[in-house]
């Protein structure tokens, strides 16, 4: 038999369900306005969605290449003809503000999140 006290547990359980839903809903959301933007000596040299699913070749600097797939919105770096690969060994990336670098290529590839949501802190 449940008392006065459990009702009123059980309650604010499905409260406080209810009520994180939406920030549930937010969260999936944000890979859509989500995009990876690629920069080679500092400019701008694409720019894509993280929710598109393709395979990108980039020139980077004296010749070499990095292979970049986009997948599942999540982006990473498979192939690259830098010597040391730490730009592989970065992982994946798809949250606002997390970035793959590669040096010896001058490449630097940035998630940017269109949700202003995203933001972790505000300094003043």
């Amino acid at each position: 038999m449940l008392t006065k006290i459990d009702k009123f547990i059980i309650f604010l359980i499905i409260l406080a369900a209810l009520a994180s839903f939406p920030l549930s809903m937010s969260a999936s959301s944000s890979a859509q306005s989500s995009k990876l933007v690629v920069y080679r000596d500092g400019k701008k040299i694409m720019s894509t969605k993280l929710y598109e699913d393709k395979v990108v070749k980039i020139k980077g600097y004296n010749g070499g290449y990095c292979r970049l797939i986009i997948k599942n919105g999540e982006a990473r770096i498979v192939k690259s003809t830098c010597a040391q690969k730490i730009c592989q060994k970065q992982g994946r990336i798809s949250q606002g503000g997390q970035s793959i670098i590669c040096a010896p290529m001058r490449l630097l590839y940035k998630v940017e999140s269109q949700n202003a949501d995203s933001l972790d802190a505000v300094n003043e």
